[in-house]
């Protein structure tokens, strides 16, 4: 069974929560990924499956890139839905992969086109 996340993009950062969570403090951390980026907040069930995951995106898209490769990614338990990703049934590095895509695509439509003179 998959674990459905919202999406939300904020100013700053982004947010993966499951609408079922209604006391993320009752939630586990991943300890070890919070220790290596110290941007991100988790909260797990006692499965280890990620229930909420906020990361504060101050660099660029590439800084999830670099989350995306950490070997804790690949470990992460269970498959996830975030809809507003266009994401079904996918491990969390593949909706991580998502969420790079998604500001690739955002911040490359805000690039000023050129103009030729």
């Amino acid at each position: 069974m998959s674990i459905r996340l919202e999406f939300k993009d904020y100013m700053g950062g982004f947010l993966l929560k499951d609408p079922q969570v209604k006391d993320v403090d009752s939630l586990g951390e991943l300890e070890e990924l919070e220790y290596e980026f110290f941007e991100a907040a988790t909260g797990v069930d006692k499965e280890g499956r990620i229930r909420y995951f906020h990361f504060e995106l101050w660099k660029s898209p590439e800084q999830i890139e670099d989350l995306i490769e950490d070997p804790l990614i690949f470990q992460i338990p269970g498959l996830y839905t975030v809809p507003e990703l266009g994401v079904e049934n996918a491990t969390f590095k593949e909706v991580l992969e998502a969420v790079k895509k998604y500001y690739e695509e955002k911040l490359s439509s805000k690039q000023p086109t050129k103009t030729t003179t």
